[in-house]
């Protein structure tokens, strides 16, 4: 099994709930939100058109696309209202705190 790469993303002094931000990770957009004192790291793409999440609202841990409504748990990705036969689940990373870095696993 390959080890995970630590991904520092931004420093954790730095951030507070509301926090909202697309950082690209190889090639990869990762969101990366801070909620309720709760860190989440998804990609920021819609499991339906594709369509970024980052200017999403979040409630209580789930993320709501601003194009169709469609709502992703932030915690697995798994999709909590499928108005779409053909919407899948968004990818989620695993978040780590190192040195003060907010980041994630890659």
């Amino acid at each position: 099994m390959q080890k995970m790469e630590f991904v520092p993303l931004v420093l954790e002094e730095n951030i507070n709930n509301g926090f909202k931000k697309v950082f690209a990770v190889g090639e990869e957009n990762v969101l990366l939100v801070k909620e309720e004192d709760k860190y989440y790291a998804v990609e920021n793409s819609c499991g339906h058109f594709g369509m970024p999440l980052e200017s999403g609202t979040i409630n209580h841990g789930v993320i709501r696309c601003p194009s169709h409504a469609m709502r992703f748990d932030l915690q697995n990705g798994e999709v909590i209202n499928n108005l779409y036969d053909d919407c899948h689940a968004i990818k989620v990373y695993k978040i780590a705190v190192a040195d003060g870095w907010v980041g994630v696993e890659v």
